[in-house]
């Protein structure tokens, strides 16, 4: 069976058996095809596209608050909808994407209690959401929330600009495992296998439900929990807008007429009229734009340019986390330290 039509299956599994099935709620345990040197391998090379994965990540969260029911888990937990308490979770979901990353997968370590914090927030919100009727974390909205969090760093962004089979495959085990630990059976995860096997999964995933979020965002969530999102982490980017990220959102997952570079457009494909959608941005949004397209475009082809775009986020983290001034001046001191041992983050 070539891996596209498995993919389909697997798609169609997903959106069928995995909608209406829970996660899985047990005690945390390595699965019986667990490869430690290949899961480590994949966490230390993700770290040399630390500045890239970081920033694709967060797009990729803004992504799922379109999809309807993932967005309908946000708005009852009330988790989201305030740029208040969309500061807390977005950071906390950094803590704990960096703690998976940065320290070993063993009983007692900081990654392991992540995982075991993570479950315990989702049986608290499918708590919340039954008495509200607002139906429960599902197999497929995970899977999906996986997806967004390494999909367009893998698929639309790093693959068309570097040839790197073996990080890929790696980084696959390794969002396997981490899909594992959160909850994902494993005829659900996105991750359950080779990159040649994940990518036509990636692709039906962003044609037939992040593309359609994007393209629409006015007949779902999208804009309602976006932008309390960006507003909420101002204190960690000055500069983002609801346009601008909505373009980069588009152009990530490659939407029509969401175009920055000639590169962008498909050979063959006739267009009226190029960059349109990035022409009808204002100044301020086709600057902020500009620059973070170069800064992706510069770090995929030159390394020193990557280290630069690394050594930002190095310096960044240490703001968002380890001494947040612009998080306490806008929020207060208790509120801007985001602990991961701490319920809510605080």
């Amino acid at each position: 069976m070539d891996h596209e039509k498995a993919a389909e299956e697997f798609f169609d599994n997903l959106l069928k058996k995995g909608a209406a099935e829970p996660i899985v709620d047990t005690k945390l345990d390595y699965p019986p095809w667990f490869d430690e040197q290949l899961y480590d391998r994949g966490r230390h090379s993700a770290l040399k596209y630390a500045g890239l994965f970081f920033g694709f990540a967060f797009f990729g969260l803004q992504a799922a608050a379109g999809i309807e029911t993932i967005a309908k888990i946000f708005i009852c937990t009330k988790q989201s909808t305030t740029p208040k308490m969309a500061y807390k979770r977005y950071l906390l979901n950094a803590v704990h994407t960096s703690t998976w990353y940065k320290n070993k997968l063993r009983p007692n370590s900081e990654a392991w209690l992540s995982f075991e914090i993570i479950q315990n927030y989702h049986r608290r919100a499918n708590k919340i959401c039954s008495r509200h009727n607002a139906g429960f974390i599902n197999q497929k909205d995970l899977a999906m929330t996986q997806f967004l969090l390494i999909g367009m760093f893998c698929l639309d962004g790093f693959v068309k600009k570097v040839d790197d089979k073996e990080f890929l495959d790696a980084t696959m085990h390794c969002w396997r495992t981490f899909g594992h630990f959160l909850g994902i059976k494993d005829e659900f995860n996105m991750c359950a296998g080779t990159w040649d096997e994940c990518k036509p999964r990636f692709q039906i995933a962003m044609d037939r439900i992040v593309k359609p979020v994007l393209e629409n965002p006015g007949e779902n969530n999208y804009q309602f929990l976006v932008k309390p999102m960006i507003e909420g982490l101002r204190p960690m980017n000055l500069f983002w807008t609801y346009d601008a990220c909505l373009f980069i959102n588009k152009w990530l997952a490659g939407c029509d007429n969401c175009q920055y570079f000639e590169s962008d457009y498909k050979e063959g494909v006739e267009v009226k009229e190029k960059f349109s959608e990035y022409n009808k941005l204002g100044w301020y949004d086709k600057l902020y734009v500009s620059q973070l397209c170069w800064s992706v475009y510069l770090s995929y082809h030159f390394v020193f340019f990557r280290y630069i775009l690394n050594f930002i986020a190095i310096l960044a983290n240490v703001f968002f986390f380890s001494l947040p001034l612009l998080g306490m001046w806008r929020y207060g001191y208790k509120w801007a330290y985001i602990k991961l041992n701490k319920p809510h983050g605080i």
